[in-house]
């Protein structure tokens, strides 16, 4: 991005004001890309117990591929689903990082609140095992 800048005729000031932007936003977008990876992927390997109702009751895709097969199903779709969402968002960011630093403040802010208002909050609270320990032989 600094050899771009350069080579458009850029100054030093804007090639140091585009090396300070992207080291202090690089480090904050990769992590909250990271983390829409990582959450989607944990909801996918913990789907199993999260649609365990209290009386113990399976769906029926949990009864036709049992605990591992449903479990494994579900952790490739969270995993698959984490790396296209977090790439577009992503390729988005990226877009506009260059051009105007309001829009790529905003995507984070919104998604660190995102993930942690809905995603986080709602794995800590609102968790029912049910009768798991009757599914996991």
């Amino acid at each position: 991005y600094m050899i771009d800048l350069s080579r458009a005729g850029q100054g030093h000031e804007a090639i140091v004001n585009n090396a300070m932007l992207r080291a202090i936003f690089g480090y904050l977008s990769h992590t909250f890309f990271s983390m829409v990876c990582v959450s989607l992927y944990a909801r996918g390997r913990f789907a199993f117990l999260r649609l365990i109702d209290n009386s113990g009751n399976l769906s029926l895709g949990q009864k036709a591929l049992g605990w591992k097969g449903y479990t494994r199903m579900k952790s490739i779709q969270g995993f698959w689903s984490g790396v296209i969402i977090a790439s577009v968002i992503h390729g988005v960011y990226n877009i506009y990082i260059g051009e105007n630093v309001m829009i790529p403040s905003v995507i984070l802010i919104i998604g660190f609140l995102f993930l942690e208002l809905f995603v986080l909050h709602d794995l800590r609270n609102n968790t029912k095992y049910g009768h798991i320990e009757n599914y996991m032989r």
